[in-house]
Parts: C-alpha cells; structure tokens; sequence
C-alpha cells in the first residue's frame, strides 16, 4: 500500500521517536455498545461490528448515519437499541479519536462521515427503516455530509445499494470488491466521492418520491463563476480554478462538520475565518488577494486572486539539482526566494498575524520570481500560545511556546528543504547534514542557513541544534565501523515491543505483517543472522517458534517461507529453515521477487548450492513458470516487478546450465531498456507509473544490480556496460528523499559495493547521515517519511545496517534473505 501523509497522523504520539498508538486514549474512549447474548460481537479495524442472528445478505441498501462531533454516544444509544429490537446488524466507529480521523482535513472523503452502518435484510426493510430512522434522529445536529451516499431529506440518514460482505474478484485485471448482478456477472463496487448506482438496481419509489434537497445558502454567487478545473480536494472540500469576467480566480470550498481540525473545527469555520485573516493583511504585498467571501448551499467559498506560478515544494521537485551540474545557478536563485520568503514572513508578523502553517506547499513563487503567500487557515494571533489544530510534520514542533515562534520554526525548515528536500527534519540530524551540505552540495547554501538559524535562534530557541557542541568545525564523520555499532544500539535499545521491532505503518497497520523480511521482524532477524551472537540468534529462534512461525502460509522471499527459511537456517537450525524453503510453493499469479516465484526461486538455488543439490526438476519447473509470464507483469521494478524475474530466471540458467533462461532473460531485459529506460542528460531511470525513479525497489538500482550480476557470470559480456556506467552515475546523488534500504539513499549504495566504486561509496557511506538521528543510546534510522523512526529492512535501521554490514564484508547481496554460500553468488 502507498501511504499518504494523513495516514501517519494517528501514530504520531508526541514523546516517541517511533510510529505508535496510544493504547489508553484509545481503550478509554471507545464508545460504548453491548449487543445481546445471541449476537457476534467482534472489532474489525476501525469498527465495532454487531451481528443479528439472521444471516447477512451478500448486497443491497445500506443505511449510513452521519453524526456531529459531540452527539456519538447519544446516536448510538437510540440506533443500537432500535437495531436490536429488530435484528438489524450493523457496525460503528469503534471510537471518538477514529471519528476525529476519519472526518480529519485529509480524511477519505469517500468513507468520511460514516458513524454507523447498517445491513437491511431486504428492500421494504431499507426503506422502512430509512422512514423510522429519520424521525428517530429529527433533533440531532447535522453531521458530515457522506459524499459517497444520497441523503434522506434534511436527516442524518444517508444510503447506498453495496456490498455487505467483502467479495474480491478480479476485472479487466484488476482485484477489486465486486457486486453481484442478476444475470451472474460481477461489477466493482464503486466506493466513490459522489452517489453511484449500479445499473442494474433502482432506487425504492418511496424514497425516490419523497426525497427533497436539502435548502441551504442560494448558489448564484458560485454559478457566476466558471469552474475551469479542480486544482486540489480534500475531505474538507476542493480548491478550485475559475473564471469571471475574463479574469482568473481561486476558489477554495469549506465542508460544514468535515475536514475537522485537533481542535475539532470544521473546514466551513475556518474558511470564514482565513477570509477575515486575508482582510486584516489585505497591505502586505506577499500575502494572496481576496476578491470575495459567501455561502453557497450548505459551503462557504473563498474567492482569492489566481497566482500564476509554481507552489516552493513544486520548485523543488521541478529543479533540485541532485548532480553538480546545475547546482551553482540552483543554489543563487534559492537564496534569492529564500530571502524574499524570509521578508515575506516579516512583513506577516509586523501586522501581529502569524501563518501558523507555513511549508513549501503553502508558498507560491510566481513567474518573476517572487513569493506569495497563499494559506492561512490556520492563522492567529503573534503570540498567542502555540495549541496548533493543524500542522505539518517536519515543520513544526510541540515544544514551541508560541505562534510566532512556530513561524520562525517553520520558516527555516522551508528553507532547509530548499537545500536539503529529505523525509528527515529532526534537529538531533542538523550538525551532520549541515556538515554534508558544506562539504558535498554548496557551501554558500550551508552558511547561508546557518546565518539564518542564528538570527532567528534569539526569538525561537528550539533552534538551537540539539547537541552538547553548536560548532560545526569540529563536527566529524563516523567511521563505517562507528556506524555499525551505534546503528546495532539503537535498536536493542528500544528492541523489546508487541511486535518484537518497531516498525514503520505497515506493521502497525497488519499484525500479520510480523513475520514479513520487508516490514516486520524477521528484517532484524536477518541481520542477527548476519551479526548477531549465539544468544541472540538463538532468543530470536524461541520467539519464532513462540510465535507458530511454521504456519505462515505465504511462500515468498520476503513475505514467507522462503525468506522465513532462509534466516531460520542461517540462525542454525538448518533442518528447520531446509524444510521451510523446499516447502515454498509459489504460483504463476506471482512471479516477484519479494512475494513470488522468483524470490522462491533464488532462494532454492542458494540452498541447493551450499548443500551440493540440484532439485533440477523442480527448478526447471519454476524457470519455465518465469519465463512464459513475467513480460505481463504491470511494472519494471526488480522487487515487484519484471526486473525480479528476470534476474531469477538469468540466475537459474546458470546455475543448471539452462542456456534457454539465460537467453530468455536477456531478451527480456533487452524489452525492458527499451520501453521502460528513461534518459535525463547523462542519467538513466525506469519509468515507474509515469515516474522517474533511482531506487533499489523500483529504479536505477535495482536494474544496476541486474547488470552487475550478469556482469559478473558473464565477464566477457559488454552489451550492458554503457547503460551500466550510466545507471552508476545516476546513483551518484546527493540525497534522495528517503534513506531507507528499498525505496531510499542506502539502496543506492549496493550498485557501487556490486561494482566496485569503493571511492563513491565512501562518500555516500557519508551522506548516509543526512537520514541518521544520532542519541546517546544508540544512533536511529528515519523510516519513511520521516516523521518517526524504524527497525524494520525496508525502510529502516536494519536494512540500513544489513548494507553496510555487506559493505564492511564486500557483499552485494546480504539483504537479501538467502543462505549465505561459498559456492553460488547472487551480485
């Protein structure tokens, strides 16, 4: 799954430096429901689900009650009592905090405002049921308008024709959620932002009838206006381009009861409250024109004058140079914004306004070259103390007394990240990226941050860079050896937790994912296999077995037995871990490295070689699996994609002496450079969804490692060396946004370990700090966005240290989750 940034924001506790839920806030405030004794009654996710004895129907109509902020607790007494009196199963938000988030600013606006579902066992008794419902509720408060439902009257009663029962099929080759048409045939189950019918159900007359619209403010504000295109949405409404009279506009729509804030303010309120923040710096040439304020329907609307330009973050992404190239031009015209967003900023406080949101996404630089201002809905007072309902993470602090000193604070992330575009704010990071940027990037743009962070230091003081010694001078990089050893403490410092590792979302997300190589534990079970001592190893085993590791019943390379058997044998009980990887059977629906055949193949192959087997039938099976399916696989990459089977295939070839998957496979790779290698001046990338990607998963690396091991086999082979020379400078970067192993800067190592380029590796063993966030007890690993840390391999402190653990022994290949052999190689 591709996480959002909204999806972090229930884990990020204040005083943890890793992803976690507060169990008591959320054991206090669940809300409180007791079905009878003859109901199921079990938590699923978010929701608390109650089951009448009357079985539940596959589809149909379903009723979805929205609730204002506040009224959850009365709601569900008077629903469950009704629903129980007549066997109505249904599900509710499990408790106030998931409401909160489920009705948050970036919120699924397709799922927000859904307080309680329920499951009619027919048509008539849908509709009776909408009928009672609505008078039942008359007296309550409007909620959040569910935009995926029709709603009933003027009520909290919404409905949809769904599905009840979660049914996967796959259409057009894609798996998705399916209803059931009368003739046999499945359709997918919509679950839009907008009311969707499928075609072959119509609504109850009833309904249809006797339904209105609901009366609100009259639109003809709006309709004067020529929605043009939507610029942006959120669950708190859209933001839109228009024009009137020729001229162009940006309309920005606040949602009543949705996009709620940590303060619980909807995103109606605080429109009309940006609008009279606009008014009050109407004089400030920085800040972005109102033209018009006004209610449409049930919205608030504010009208700003259109800016022609790009927001800072887009800037960035647009002309960062990650190569020396274009860095001296790069670097003058970013001290230019940065000192007009500096005056800009300035100018805001002189009126006694804060930002209160300030980020690269919230400043706009415009055709000549200057700053604008364009979001204050989260403005206030100067010194008014610092309680914010809305915040970015990385550029703000809980710790900041005050709203201007959260300014100032936000001011100098924004400007760091011009220099320094990373997932890893943390101040504990400054000295060492500080020390990079001086020495690898521009030393103009270095002093230049720190003369700034010394001019605001006196008015925000959490400036002040966390570490015994501010002096930059005597800064130092750790040794390759130092790096090991405070990375190892770090870990086993916070080691013991539910989960054995404290990961990143996807473990907190899916307990399943606790014995994955990728998220889970069996990451730091791979490095103990590594590195570890006997006790270790052997603790780890116990908890394994504790654990009823044997059952798992996925079979890939990082998600299951083949990976699982891997470390288990590399940990020392080589009878176990044997008898794992030879009972990994994938199938040809999955031919990846990390979950499929391919990463099943491998990991049969370094088996069969450090204990003297051929298991040919079996492999030959498997190769042939490969090589009549992979170019159907969607993506390129070499974990989930083509470049995974291509490298299996290739490496079963020679090792059965198949010249047929040996040719196979360079056919296919042959393909793949050519529909899905990106050149960029002197730089190659795979094209990945339309971008352009250098990392270990999905990139540049992982194609570089594919080179690298046919290299390898294959000495006299130079068909590949342009494109291999090419894709190793392409991985000469300053930074990447991430530092994790899959997706980040310490996958970009491998390809110079594979190949040999001990002198750049040195250097990005260097900028490997940028992602390290340094404490006495052991040095930590920023996880994927940054926000929080993790021991996981994907992203985190073990994959991290398994590269450079491969680093100090002059192996490629340590990541990965294969016995360790004399006799075979991967990279």
């Amino acid at each position: 799954m591709n996480y959002q940034a909204q999806d972090y924001q229930p884990y990020l506790q204040a005083d943890s430096y890793y992803y976690e839920l507060d169990e008591d806030e959320k054991n206090n405030l669940e809300f409180a429901c007791r079905p009878p004794a003859a109901w199921q009654n079990f938590y699923q996710g978010d929701w608390h689900c109650c089951l009448s004895p009357r079985p539940l129907a596959q589809q149909g109509w379903k009723i979805h009650l929205s609730v204002a902020l506040g009224q959850e607790q009365g709601m569900l007494d008077l629903v469950s009592h009704y629903c129980f009196a007549r066997l109505l199963s249904f599900k509710v938000t499990r408790s106030r905090r998931v409401w909160l988030l489920k009705n948050a600013k970036y919120a699924d606006r397709a799922a927000s405002g859904k307080f309680i579902t329920i499951y009619p066992e027919d048509e008539g008794e849908f509709v009776q049921a909408v009928f009672d419902l609505a008078a039942l509720l008359k007296d309550f408060a409007p909620g959040p308008y569910i935009l995926s439902d029709r709603r009933w009257q003027a009520s909290p009663v919404y409905y949809r024709y769904g599905a009840f029962k979660e049914i996967v099929k796959e259409i057009s080759g894609q798996k998705c959620c399916c209803l059931q048409a009368p003739d046999g045939s499945w359709q997918e189950d919509q679950r839009c932002p907008y009311y969707y019918q499928p075609d072959f159900v119509q609504e109850p007359v009833e309904l249809a009838r006797n339904n209105f619209q609901v009366k609100g403010a009259e639109i003809s504000k709006l309709t004067a206006y020529q929605i043009k295109e939507a610029l942006h949405f959120c669950n708190g409404g859209g933001v839109y381009l228009a024009q009137k009279n020729g001229k162009n506009y940006v309309i920005k729509e606040g949602r009543p009861a949705a996009g709620l804030d940590g303060h619980g303010q909807d995103a109606f309120s605080r429109i009309k409250k940006e609008a009279g923040w606009l008014k009050k710096l109407a004089n400030v040439p920085e800040v972005v024109d109102i033209s018009e304020e006004f209610q449409a329907w049930i919205h608030a609307y504010l009208v700003e004058d259109y800016v022609s330009g790009q927001t800072l973050g887009d800037y960035v992404a647009e002309n960062y140079p990650f190569y020396p190239e274009k860095r001296a031009a790069y670097v003058a015209k970013s001290l230019q914004i940065a000192e007009k967003l500096r005056q800009a900023v300035a100018h805001v406080h002189a009126q006694g306004v804060v930002i209160g949101d300030l980020q690269a996404d919230n400043v706009m630089i415009t055709e000549n070259g200057e700053v604008k201002l364009i979001d204050f809905e989260a403005a206030a007072d100067l010194a008014k103390p610092y309680e914010p309902g809305i915040m970015t993470a990385g550029f703000s602090d809980l710790a900041l007394e005050n709203y201007e000193q959260a300014d100032l604070y936000a001011l100098y992330q924004t400007i760091r990240s011009l220099f320094l575009p990373i997932s890893n704010r943390a101040r504990a990071s400054w000295p060492m990226q500080d020390l990079n940027l001086r020495r690898y990037f521009s030393k103009e743009a270095a002093d230049y941050l720190e003369n700034l962070r010394q001019k605001l230091l006196p008015k925000c003081p959490l400036l002040r860079k966390e570490n015994k010694n501010d002096n930059r001078e005597k800064e130092v990089w750790p040794s390759l050896h130092d790096l090991r050893g405070i990375i190892s403490r770090g870990i086993k410092a916070d080691w013991q937790s539910p989960n054995l590792i404290k990961g990143d979302l996807p473990l907190l997300e899916d307990p399943d994912q606790r014995l994955t190589v990728d998220n889970g534990a069996l990451g730091y079970g791979l490095l103990l296999a590594r590195r570890g001592g006997p006790a270790e190893k052997k603790k780890f085993l116990a908890w394994l077995k504790k654990q009823g590791a044997e059952k798992t019943p996925a079979a890939g390379l990082f998600t299951g037995k083949a990976g699982l058997g891997g470390i288990i044998y590399e940990l020392g009980d080589k009878a176990w871990g044997r008898l794992l990887i030879w009972s990994a059977q994938g199938s040809n629906d999955d031919l990846s490295l990390r979950s499929g055949l391919a990463g099943i193949a491998l990991a049969k192959i370094a088996l069969a070689a450090e204990e003297g087997l051929a298991k040919t039938a079996e492999l030959i099976t498997i190769g042939r699996e490969i090589a009549a399916g992979y170019q159907k696989m969607s993506t390129a990459g070499l974990m989930t994609g083509q470049l995974g089977a291509i490298l299996a295939l290739w490496k079963l070839g020679k090792f059965l002496e198949e010249d047929s998957f040996k040719k196979e496979a360079k056919k296919g790779l042959d393909d793949l450079l050519e529909k899905d290698l990106v050149q960029v001046d002197q730089h190659v990338f795979l094209a990945e969804e339309g971008r352009r990607m250098p990392y270990l998963a999905n990139g540049t690396a992982g194609l570089a490692l594919v080179l690298a091991a046919i290299a390898q086999d294959e000495p006299k082979e130079d068909r590949y060396q342009e494109i291999i020379i090419q894709a190793a400078k392409t991985l000469d970067s300053f930074c990447s946004y991430m530092g994790g192993l899959l997706t980040g800067y310490a996958g970009l190592m491998l390809p110079d370990l594979a190949l040999g380029r001990k002198k750049k590796l040195e250097e990005k063993i260097r900028l490997l700090n940028n992602y390290l966030l340094p404490r006495e007890e052991g040095t930590l690993v920023a996880a994927s966005r940054g926000y929080r840390c993790s021991m996981d391999l994907a992203a985190g402190a073990s994959g991290v240290l398994l590269v450079l653990e491969g680093i100090a022994r002059n192996d490629a290949s340590l990541w990965l989750p294969l016995v360790q052999t004399k006799y075979w190689r991967l990279f």
